[in-house]
Formats: structure tokens, C-alpha cells, sequence
């Protein structure tokens, strides 16, 4: 169940602090190792900072750290793109799974990604 008592160890830092253990755990291995992760929440909006502002409590996490999970997605196509090039970057984030329904809403995000 995706909450308040969920939250929290599912920000950035929290993830950054969870590859740690992996890169740690893998030693040399860890370049062989392809990591995903799963988007709980997809949402296409053009009001990226109200809709982080309005879930972020039910979440038990502040709307920028809502808007920088590697578990959440929210903004209009260029944004949520670049957020997912952007986690790529930071966590080494190689696939992430949708559910499948967000699969409509995220597909001019994937043209984008493949035209990119």
C-alpha cells in the first residue's frame, strides 16, 4: 500500500541510500547490474507543483520530495521526460514498469524518450 508510512523511504535520498547497499553488496559486479524500478503514480498535468502539493501528505513526504521520487511521475510530457532522464542519470535507472493504466497517458512520453 502506497501511504504515509511508505513514503518517506521511497524518495530520492532513500533510493540513492538503497543503490548504495547494492553498489556495496556487488563490489565489482555492480556495473552488470541493470536496475528498474516501479512508478506507482503517472499523471500527465500542467500544474506539476500543485498536484505534488496536494499529494504529497497523503504520501508523508514534502510536495519536492513527492516531485523527485523515483517512484512517481507528474508534469506535462517534457517534464516528466526530462525527470526520467534526470533519475537515469542520479540512480543509473535503466527500465521502469507503469501500471497498466498509465500506459495511455505515458505514451507521448515515450515518443518523446525515443525521439530524444
Amino acid at each position: 500500500m502506497i501511504d504515509a508510512s511508505a513514503g518517506p523511504d521511497a524518495t530520492a535520498a532513500a533510493t540513492d541510500r538503497k543503490i548504495g547497499w547494492i553498489r556495496e553488496a556487488a563490489g565489482d559486479r555492480f556495473d552488470q547490474i541493470e536496475l528498474h524500478t516501479r512508478i506507482h503514480i503517472a499523471l500527465i498535468s500542467d500544474d506539476r507543483q500543485g498536484m505534488a502539493e496536494m499529494l504529497a501528505p497523503a504520501l508523508g513526504i514534502s510536495p519536492a520530495d513527492a516531485l523527485e521520487s523515483p517512484h512517481a511521475l507528474c508534469g506535462t510530457v517534457d517534464e516528466i521526460a526530462d525527470d526520467l532522464l534526470a533519475r537515469r542519470e542520479r540512480h543509473g535507472i535503466a527500465s521502469i514498469g507503469l501500471s497498466l493504466d498509465a500506459m495511455d497517458a505515458m505514451a507521448p512520453v515515450v515518443a518523446k524518450l525515443a525521439d530524444a
